[in-house]
C-alpha cells in the first residue's frame, strides 16, 4: 500500500540483509545506516519523492560508536555480524583487507555487488587501522567526521517487500555531511562526489523550505568544527546544483 501510494522502496536483496541485521538486534544497540538506504528513507520521512540516482549501489554502510550506552547495561548482548550474514542466501564472506593481519571490516556475497561495511568514528590521531568492536563481533573502519553524522539519529523504515525499522542520521546532518564528503573525495571518485552533492541538494531544498530549524541545528552543531564548517560552506557556494539554494542558505547563516 505504501509503495502504491508513492513511497520509495529499496531493493529486495538489500532489504533482506537489513532485515536480518535488525532481527539480530543491531539497531536496538544503536547502529546507524548511513549510506544510500538512509537517503531513501528521508524521502518517505519528509513526504517527498527524490530523484533516484543512476549510481545507486547495493552497499549497506552500518556505523556505530565504539562504546555502548550504559543504559543498555554493563554487559551488552554479544553479536557476530559475520555469523548473522552467513545465514543469508547466498551467504556473505569476510573481505580480506590489504593487510592480511587486520580483521575484515567488510562482508560480501561472492560474484555480486551486495556488500556490508562496518564503520566507526575516527578518534585521536588519524589512522585507517581497523578497530575491533567486541560486542559486534566485528571490526570497523574508522572515518573522520563520522561522529558528527551519527551523533543524533531518528528512526526510519526501509520498505522493500516488508518494512525494516532502523536508525538513520538526522536529515540535516546527513545533508551537510554529504557536502563535506564531496569535497574530500579524490579525483578518481568524482562520480561519487557528484552523487553526494545531488543528495545534499535535494535534501536541503526540502529542509530549507519545510524544516529550516533542522538545518540551523545541524549547522550549530558544527560550532567547534571550523574546518568542516569551512568545507561545507565552500561546497555550498561553489556547486551549480546548489546555486538556487545559496540565497536561502545565506539567510540561515550557512553561506
Amino acid at each position: 500500500m505504501l509503495v502504491a501510494g508513492g513511497a520509495a522502496r529499496e531493493g529486495a536483496a538489500v532489504t533482506k540483509v537489513l532485515e536480518m541485521l535488525a532481527d539480530s538486534g543491531i539497531f536496538r544497540l544503536g547502529c546507524v545506516v548511513v549510506g544510500t538506504q538512509a537517503f531513501t528513507c528521508y524521502g518517505n520521512l519528509l513526504g517527498v519523492r527524490f530523484e533516484r540516482s543512476t549510481t545507486r549501489t547495493q552497499d549497506a554502510d552500518i556505523a556505530r560508536q565504539r562504546s555502548i550506552g550504559v543504559a543498555l547495561g554493563a554487559e551488552p548482548p554479544r553479536l557476530d555480524v559475520l555469523e548473522v550474514l552467513e545465514k543469508a542466501e547466498p551467504g556473505f564472506v569476510a573481505v580480506p583487507g590489504l593487510d592480511p593481519r587486520s580483521p575484515s571490516t567488510s562482508f560480501k556475497v561472492r560474484g555480486r555487488d551486495l556488500r556490508v561495511d562496518v564503520l566507526t568514528p575516527a578518534s585521536g590521531r588519524s589512522t585507517s587501522a581497523a578497530v575491533w568492536i567486541s560486542w559486534l563481533g566485528a571490526a570497523a573502519t574508522p572515518l573522520p567526521f563520522l561522529g558528527y553524522l551519527i551523533e543524533e539519529t531518528v528512526q526510519a523504515v526501509v520498505i522493500g517487500g516488508g518494512g525494516v525499522l532502523l536508525n538513520v542520521p538526522r536529515p540535516g546532518r546527513f545533508a551537510l555531511h554529504k557536502l563535506w564528503l564531496a569535497r574530500q573525495r579524490p579525483v578518481s571518485e568524482q562520480v561519487k562526489s557528484r552523487k553526494d552533492v545531488q543528495q545534499a541538494a535535494q535534501l536541503l531544498e526540502v529542509l530549507l523550505s519545510d524544516r529550516p530549524q533542522e538545518i540551523r541545528d545541524a549547522w550549530s552543531a558544527l560550532e567547534r568544527r571550523p574546518r568542516e564548517r569551512k568545507a561545507i560552506r565552500q561546497g555550498l557556494v561553489s556547486s551549480r546544483e546548489l546555486a538556487p539554494l545559496v540565497e536561502t542558505s545565506a539567510l540561515l547563516g550557512l553561506a
